[in-house]
């Protein structure tokens, strides 16, 4: 995959590699942002049947909707995480599987710290992208995903570890987190961008549409921040030259390694990876690719070893 240009920042303890990859706008789509900024969807529980797993998003406009692995969903009963990204063709109704999210706090709390319309953290969405891979694979139900614990935090030293509730932090650190987060300018030019913590990569994401970049572009910024813990640096945080060689090839050794094909929840289909240090899939639309993720395994972080 060629980049057009790039674009990279660094601070605190989080760098950010912006890029510009060759095919773009191939099908016209919106973002779920948009798409409920602009009263175009509704969500809604499964027949009032008490299913967790399940919502139903109707699309009720006349354009592609995408949403996108590890977004979180407000607007019905319970908190909710979409399981993969999806390609809702325009004027239709979906049903979507989610993973149910078992919060030690009430749900106004989670979406004050997080933010509606938001992304889980980092490491979340990655443990929820290891079972929808695996569970696939064994033609089993997604239902499996019921829910997934609250306050995983990233941790240098032992990868991944538990932590006390991730919501019981001050008011100031929130604040704090929002000002982190707003740090980093997006790159009109960009649809892709790659996360690094210190050193090390922790996530990669394309998207084929540059507006839908940018409408997620500091969504993923936050959810990766919030995993991201304060740490002495000690000179060895990624360069734009080292950033832009590991991403090129992660990518490169993506294209080489095996994947199995599955029929995508709307439009399309996913190819899908796991192995020993990434999870990952492309959803692709008629030849396109729409959107690629590229997530550390909950076990590990991604490098060139």
């Amino acid at each position: 995959m060629d980049f057009i240009s790039y674009y990279f920042q660094s601070y605190y303890e989080l760098s950010v590699l912006q890029f510009e990859t060759a095919e773009l706008d191939i099908i016209e789509c919106i973002s779920l942002k948009e798409a409920q900024k602009n009263n175009q969807i509704i969500i809604s529980e499964l027949h009032n049947s008490g299913d967790l797993n399940n919502i139903v998003i109707n699309n009720n406009s006349d354009k592609y909707v995408l949403i996108i692995n590890g977004e979180l969903i407000n607007g019905t009963k319970y908190l909710r995480v979409i399981n993969r990204s999806a390609l809702l063709s325009p004027n239709t109704q979906n049903i979507i599987q989610v993973t149910y999210i078992n919060e030690r706090s009430s749900g106004t709390e989670i979406l004050n710290f997080i933010g509606e319309n938001s992304f889980i953290p980092f490491t979340i969405r990655s443990e929820i992208s290891v079972k929808v891979s695996k569970l696939l694979k064994n033609l089993s139900s997604i239902k499996s995903i019921q829910s997934v614990g609250w306050g995983k935090i990233f941790d240098p030293e032992i990868s991944i570890q538990e932590s006390n509730d991730i919501l019981a932090i001050s008011k100031n650190e929130v604040s704090n987190l929002n000002s982190k987060v707003f740090c980093y300018a997006v790159d009109w030019r960009a649809n892709g961008l790659a996360l690094f913590y210190n050193n090390r990569l922790l996530s990669i994401d394309i998207f084929h549409n540059k507006q839908i970049f940018k409408d997620n572009f500091h969504k993923l910024i936050r959810g990766s921040l919030i995993d991201c813990k304060p740490i002495k640096l000690k000179n060895n945080k990624m360069t734009p030259n080292e950033a832009l060689i590991k991403i090129k090839d992660i990518l490169n050794r993506l294209s080489k390694v095996n994947h199995i094909n599955f029929d995508s929840i709307g439009v399309g289909f996913e190819n899908r990876f796991n192995f020993k240090k990434v999870t990952s899939f492309e959803l692709n639309y008629k030849d396109h690719l729409i959107h690629l993720s590229a997530l550390a395994s909950p076990n590990y972080i991604i490098d060139n070893n």
